[in-house]
């Protein structure tokens, strides 16, 4: 197992993970970590929907945060290149205190608040300060919605630095 690319998304499986992210790291495997599928039938019934999107020979597999982490913790996360998706920062930041480890994270599109950061990044005051854990934790934050748009350092966002104060 090799996690290929580790990404917040709010929209999980789309024509960004499928069309643009799967094919640039050769992913083999998607797997969601997201605490809300076994709380929400019909979100474990969306996700189920969603693996129609994907292209034969991705295996797609959806766990709750902590199982997701004890899988990775204990190499049965599915062989290949993974593309490990999460749809909150909330779960990803449960993620790291449950064990995880990475040494980056894609913020793909969030839309969990007002304070738009870029275009398709906007969050609530709180998880600023969750990103900045992030980056002072050492993970590199990769803010960019495909592969091949320019990465964006999010200390030069004047609106992240705002809020920061």
């Amino acid at each position: 197992m090799s996690i290929v690319l580790v990404r917040i998304d709010d929209r999980l499986i789309h024509g960004q993970i499928i069309v643009e992210w799967a094919p640039f790291v050769h992913a083999s495997a998607i797997v969601i970590a997201e605490d809300e599928i076994g709380r929400n039938r019909f979100r474990g019934d969306f996700i189920e929907a969603m693996k129609i999107a994907v292209p034969p020979g991705i295996h797609v597999e959806a766990y709750g945060v902590s199982e997701v982490v004890h899988k990775f913790l204990n190499n049965e996360l599915p062989s290949g290149n993974v593309i490990l998706l999460f749809s909150k920062l909330d779960d990803f930041k449960k993620s790291l205190a449950l064990g995880f480890k990475t040494g980056e994270v894609n913020l793909g599109c969030i839309h969990t608040g007002e304070i738009a950061i870029l275009n398709n990044i906007t969050i609530r005051r709180e998880e600023i300060y969750y990103i900045e854990e992030i980056r002072r934790s050492g993970i590199h934050l990769d803010l960019r919605a495909i592969p091949r748009s320019k990465q964006v350092d999010v200390n030069s966002l004047s609106i992240y630095r705002k809020h920061l104060k």
